[in-house]
């Protein structure tokens, strides 16, 4: 999908990257560089599944891979 790309540094000093999809507005994915005791590392979120609850859309499913782990979180309700 094209997508607009809005980058900053967190007061921490940690940059950060969002994406939202050109079409829809939504948000597709956040990139986030973390000083870690090995070093920088990226860790990605990836918001997916968007339903209307209230009027607001809402990404019921969030994907997060930071380094080797990578977790789901799913909303049920």
């Amino acid at each position: 999908k094209n997508a607009y790309a809005i980058e900053y540094t967190m007061p921490q000093g940690e940059k950060m990257t969002e994406y939202y999809d050109q079409e829809t507005g939504l948000k597709l994915q956040t990139l986030q560089k973390v000083k870690g005791p090995q070093g920088e590392i990226s860790v990605v979120v990836k918001y997916e599944d968007y339903k209307e609850v209230n009027g607001i859309k809402f990404p019921h499913i969030l994907l997060q891979n930071q380094g080797p782990l990578n977790i789901k979180f799913t909303a049920s309700k």
